[in-house]
């Protein structure tokens, strides 16, 4: 492993590299919350059928 020297010391690489790294945070927390988010309407709709069979 080596590095090359002009990467370290570029600021507008590291300027760049924060950014990517929250943009990816970002879609991650997003998509868990809409699957949690259709997973918690899955579940309503699953519990309403369940009522509806035991009328």
């Amino acid at each position: 492993m080596h590095r090359t020297s002009g990467t370290s010391k570029d600021p507008t690489h590291l300027n760049q590299f924060p950014d990517h790294i929250q943009k990816d945070v970002y879609r991650i927390i997003i998509g868990a919350l809409k699957r949690a988010q259709t997973n918690g309407e899955l579940q309503q709709k699953i519990s309403e059928e369940k009522e509806a069979a035991l009328k």
